[in-house]
């Protein structure tokens, strides 16, 4: 994921900046006990606390299941704890400090520190947030089914209705194109909930392998995805027949390998795991052959 690891990158060497600019402006402080030197100090701490909690709340703690996030709350936590031992090492040195200098030093700037660097954790964090979806989504990816240099062509919006009158946005759909495939795929990430609700990867590369008729497509008309997998559904539960000839086919629904999570207003968190999620390792790292797919759902039912 190299445009994740430039965002990461660029999240934690613009940290060091601000560190080495912290430094700096106790050092003065130190050296000159200009007051001002204390205050730019204290500004850009706060901007650092601020923004480092921000960062973890979005990134880590309202992560639902896509792994990606976990990166951004390791370097969250990694910069709160230093800026706290900086912070507290400024403390100490203004309660030593019993007489200060008002004499005007011509290192302060014009444009105080502290504007500069809330302007650049702004950018860094927006430039996030906005690519927050799709990063996470080639992540999960490539730890499910491997390397499939996977790229974005379009996305749509799925709509749903508050009563009657209100129309909301209420999930993403993603249309991807894979090295494994000469079609595209779709994958549904939500709206209010950041999961990756449906997967429609498996499907179309199984349709396309075994010369299956499929359709797979957005429309813009009723603004929702539209599929019908039904001769992978039949060829599926005909393999499973040969494998075990009393197994009750009529469990094994083409849901089963395409819906990861179903939102849900009764539980508290308003989602609801959807159990067939686990038919397939979200860290399985490669597709699985259609013997080990439906010995997994076999498994599963059984």
């Amino acid at each position: 994921m190299k445009f994740e690891n430039i965002l990461l990158s660029l999240f934690f060497f613009i940290y060091i900046i601000e560190a080495i600019i912290q430094i700096f402006l106790l050092n003065r402080f130190i050296k000159k006990y200009v007051e001002k030197y204390w205050y730019e100090f204290l500004g850009i701490t706060i901007i650092i606390f601020l923004f480092d909690i921000l960062t973890y709340t979005i990134f880590a703690y309202h992560s639902s299941g896509l792994t990606y996030y976990n990166k951004w709350g390791g370097i969250s936590i990694f910069i709160l704890c230093c800026n706290f031992i900086l912070w507290i090492s400024g403390l100490i040195i203004k309660k030593r400090t019993k007489q200060l200098n008002d004499v005007n030093d011509k290192r302060i700037r014009k444009v105080p520190f502290s504007i500069i660097i809330l302007i650049c954790n702004v950018i860094v964090l927006f430039m996030a947030i906005q690519s927050k979806d799709k990063i996470s989504i080639m992540t999960y990816l490539e730890q499910k089914y491997g390397d499939g240099n996977y790229k974005v062509v379009n996305i749509s919006k799925e709509y749903s209705y508050d009563g009657i009158i209100r129309k909301y946005v209420s999930a993403y759909d993603y249309e991807i194109e894979s090295d494994y495939m000469d079609g595209t795929f779709i994958i549904r990430i939500g709206e209010l909930f950041p999961c990756i609700e449906a997967d429609y990867f498996l499907p179309v590369y199984y349709s396309e392998k075994y010369n299956l008729d499929y359709e797979l497509y957005y429309d813009d008309v009723d603004d929702r995805i539209h599929y019908d997998f039904d001769e992978l559904e039949e060829y599926m539960k005909n393999n499973i027949k040969v494998k075990i000839e009393e197994f009750e086919t009529e469990k094994v629904e083409i849901g089963d390998i395409c819906t990861n999570y179903v939102q849900s207003w009764s539980n508290m968190d308003g989602i609801e795991y959807n159990p067939n999620y686990f038919i397939i390792p979200e860290n399985y790292g490669r597709i699985p052959s259609m013997d080990e797919l439906l010995n997994l759902l076999i498994e599963y039912y059984n």
